[in-house]
């Protein structure tokens, strides 16, 4: 069974970061996965994607895959609920804001998470991480559409920046819930 603990506190002056909401952009199997994953861990989740109908097929398969796990005696229904009750709707990137955490999740089009990127990251606090889960696209250039990227060598900024500074890129395949 899944025992969720306290999550150790972050120390003062460390560069550990503080993650509380996870949101993620596309519920499709990926999405939908890392979703499932992560509340059963314990975190908020926030779930996005194109359509209000899309969000709501990828919780109805989240659903469907904890109950194969209760059924398989791998988390008890208690944890299923729980789970469930950790995952929202976030109809729009702006509901996203508040997350520590924004994992992109979407099709495999470097176009597609160019233009994500690009209205996702002025929504989000300065302190944010984001992440793509890609298996092609490199995550240097579709982060670089945000402006929080760069290629070039230029001085860093003396006022804080709006853009979020940590970037995370994930290759592989689906989680396994």
């Amino acid at each position: 069974m899944i025992e969720v603990k306290e999550r150790p506190k972050v120390r003062s002056g460390s560069m550990a970061a503080h993650i509380r909401k996870i949101g993620v952009i596309g519920a499709g199997q990926m999405g939908s996965g890392i979703a499932h994953v992560s509340a059963l861990a314990g975190f908020d989740v926030k779930l996005n994607d194109l359509s209000p109908d899309r969000v709501r097929a990828g919780i109805a398969t989240i659903n469907g895959n904890m109950a194969r796990q209760v059924s398989r005696k791998r988390i008890t229904e208690e944890e299923r609920q729980a789970g469930l009750e950790r995952i929202t709707a976030a109809d729009t990137l702006e509901a996203l804001g508040d997350c520590d955490l924004v994992i992109e999740a979407a099709t495999e089009k470097e176009d597609v998470k160019r233009t994500i990127f690009a209205s996702l990251c002025p929504v989000l606090k300065p302190e944010a991480i984001v992440g793509s889960n890609t298996s092609s696209i490199s995550i240097t250039l579709s982060s670089g559409s945000s402006g929080a990227v760069t290629t070039a060598p230029t001085p860093r900024p003396t006022a804080p920046s709006p853009w979020p500074r940590r970037w995370a890129g994930r290759r592989g395949s689906s989680p396994k819930p």
